[in-house]
């Protein structure tokens, strides 16, 4: 037998010892309480033995009144009227229109502008300034007119070679690089070289074709290396001379109206001309052929520029625009 089994039995013995200790204890009890029940069944009370005495009659208990509780009725459930927010309008954004640019205002120095005119030298049609920025050329009926650019002072007169046009009068002029030389073209077809210093017509260059007005030039404009002219007419084609022999290199044939303006690129390679057929062509002036037709304006196209860098071309059309077009980086 193990310890735990003989605790278990010491237990029980015990527990039996205990019932059996409280079974004696609850039979003697009721032994005595049987005696003294006898007894006094017995023996008469002196209450027993007297005159019986009328019980009072008991007054009947009043009855306990019921009491219904009044049940509070139930607080009604407030009923909640949310309140609607209105959603916030929508802002009204108002453009901050930036006011356009006013045009600024140019004062000239009237009192110069008129002695041109009151000096009888005609109708100033075109003017250029020398690369140097030291001379005035003024192309009019009576030829082209050179003033000394800070103080008008004239200079001197390159005489036309061929009778004007009163009415019909472009006369382009253009300065060469090294501004020892300057170009017009005339109504005849033809473009005239000067040199500056002495007032010589150096000479005067033949092959623009057609008749009356489809014979002006309209446009001269010199390479970056002063080595070739460039000329457009109203012939529709763009013609390069040689400045040195006054030979006749090329013509570019493609516009299909006037051509109103031609421009060198910067580095001399490539030739821009706009006409009145709308567009604006490309040259290449090696190969002489044409490598590109940029269309856009609406109109005919009346002047070309190149920036200085050449990635940008800007024409001028009378279609009321200015494009440009752009040239990526080579």
């Amino acid at each position: 037998m193990t310890v735990k089994s003989r605790q278990i039995m010491k237990r029980i013995v015990l527990l039996s010892v205990l019932a059996a200790i409280i079974l004696t204890s609850c039979e003697s009890s009721q032994d005595e309480t049987t005696q003294v029940t006898a007894a006094s069944t017995l023996a008469p009370t002196a209450t027993e033995t007297a005159t019986p005495t009328a019980a009072p009659t008991a007054a009947p208990s009043s009855p306990t009144p019921t009491v219904t509780p009044t049940a509070a009725p139930p607080s009604p459930t407030p009923t909640v009227t949310p309140t609607v927010v209105p959603p916030s309008p929508a802002p009204t954004v108002t453009p901050t229109v930036a006011p356009p640019s006013p045009t600024p205002t140019v004062t000239p120095n009237a009192g110069q502008v008129r002695e041109l005119v009151i000096l009888g030298r005609g109708s100033a049609e075109t003017v250029a300034i020398s690369p140097d920025g030291e001379t005035l050329a003024v192309a009019g009926n009576a030829g082209v007119w050179l003033y000394e650019l800070n103080t008008l002072d004239l200079i001197g007169l390159l005489e036309w070679h061929a009778e004007r046009d009163a009415d019909f009068m472009p006369w382009p002029i253009a300065w060469s690089p090294d501004g020892r030389m300057l170009a017009g073209g005339s109504v005849n077809g033809t473009v005239s070289m000067w040199d500056v210093t002495t007032g010589e017509e150096l000479a005067v260059l033949e092959g623009h074709t057609g008749h009356a007005r489809t014979l002006v030039v309209n446009s001269v404009a010199w390479s970056p290396d002063g080595r070739t002219l460039a000329s457009g007419g109203n012939d529709e084609t763009v013609r390069l001379w040689d400045v040195a022999s006054g030979e006749h290199l090329a013509v570019l044939e493609g516009h299909t109206h006037w051509v109103n303006s031609v421009a060198w690129s910067p580095d001399g390679r490539t030739l821009a001309s706009g006409a009145g057929d709308t567009t604006v062509r490309l040259w290449d002036v090696a190969s002489r052929e044409q490598t590109g037709v940029l269309e856009g304006h609406t109109d005919r196209v009346n002047s070309v520029a190149w920036s200085p860098d050449g990635h940008t071309l800007a024409s001028g059309s009378r279609d009321d625009t200015v494009r440009l077009w752009g040239f990526p980086h080579n």
